[in-house]
């Protein structure tokens, strides 16, 4: 089996990529001139220069794969139009670039969307694949246009949807804030609400896609991800970080007025300097929901899906990783 990723040299497209080959894929990837090839698996895959807002470029990156993995995007962006212009439309230029020149017959695309597409969830509940999408951000509006654009298109290919919840392990730099909180001494409380996430270990992401990329259900179906957990406490995840690093954790309370403040000076300042950051207004949407909770069981039943790691397990493991590379 031949496979396009895109988004090979992220967080999530690295260990989806060292799966693939040690699966006895044959791999491409699809990069900007600018990325960094990562070292582990540089020599083992194609690469293919090209922008997902170049559709011509795209058109050898599809040519002659079984099935495409579309990890790639954008995450912080200087407005709604820009998310939509590189999620939404960038994802339907590759689908037509696929079909253009993709092999004829049996194809798939596997698209990698985010929670953020679906919404929060409401109290105390799981959310789950029936529920209607009612994103609150603009990187979730994007997400949602690039689910639409796949769906659009199902009857001419097979696709899957898979929506995330917090995705960390090894190597991601964004719940590694979690252990810097925690070797600071610091767990911030966000207002006086408690704030729930749902998780799941980047191998077990992994599985997932995987899973999903062999699978012969009809077209076009979603499945969240996470662990098997009814959510976590975020607040409880960094003193879980502390107690991995033999430390100790004091309670320190953000009103949410100022984290807001912060998020438009940060806005502010990324517009003119053109350096985005992650804590901007887009993502102040999404920080100050209460409930951002999902159930995976779909993907249990129809999958055969099963998480290895809970937080507790898959933070252990992300720990010894970080101590290894110098990270904490």
């Amino acid at each position: 089996m031949k496979a396009l990723v895109t988004g090979g040299t992220g967080f999530i497209g690295k260990h989806l990529v060292n799966a693939l080959l040690n699966d006895k894929w044959t791999v491409r990837c699809l990069a900007r001139k600018t990325s960094i090839k990562p070292e582990k698996f540089k020599n083992k895959v194609e690469w293919v220069i090209g922008d997902l807002q170049d559709r011509n470029s795209l058109i050898p990156a599809c040519a002659d794969v079984d099935v495409v993995f579309h990890l790639a995007g954008a995450i912080k962006a200087k407005s709604v139009n820009e998310f939509l212009l590189i999620n939404g439309e960038g994802t339907e230029n590759l689908i037509c670039a696929f079909l253009e020149s993709g092999k004829k017959g049996a194809r798939r695309f596997v698209y990698i969307s985010s929670m953020a597409a679906g919404g929060p969830s409401s109290r105390w509940k799981l959310k789950n694949e029936d529920e209607p999408a009612f994103p609150v951000s603009g990187y979730g509006k994007s997400k949602l246009a690039g689910e639409i654009a796949v769906l659009k298109r199902k009857k001419e290919f097979k696709c899957v949807i898979i929506r995330p919840s917090v995705a960390y392990g090894p190597g991601d730099k964004e719940s590694l804030s979690f252990f810097k909180f925690a070797k600071s001494h610091i767990n911030p409380y966000l207002g006086f609400k408690k704030r729930y996430i749902s998780m799941i270990h980047v191998d077990d992401l992994v599985q997932l896609i995987m899973l999903a990329s062999k699978s012969d259900l009809h077209s076009g179906e979603i499945f969240y991800a996470a662990d098997e957990s009814k959510g976590y406490q975020w607040n409880e995840i960094i003193k879980e970080c502390a107690a991995v690093l033999n430390t100790w954790t004091f309670p320190v309370f953000v009103p949410q007025s100022f984290l807001k403040l912060a998020a438009f000076f940060s806005d502010m300042w990324g517009k003119i300097t053109g350096k985005l950051t992650m804590l901007n207004l887009d993502k102040y949407h999404e920080m100050t929901q209460q409930y951002w909770m999902c159930s995976s069981f779909k993907a249990r039943r129809l999958l055969g899906f099963k998480p290895e790691y809970g937080m507790k397990e898959g933070i252990q493991k992300t720990a010894i990783w970080y101590k290894e590379n110098g990270w904490i």
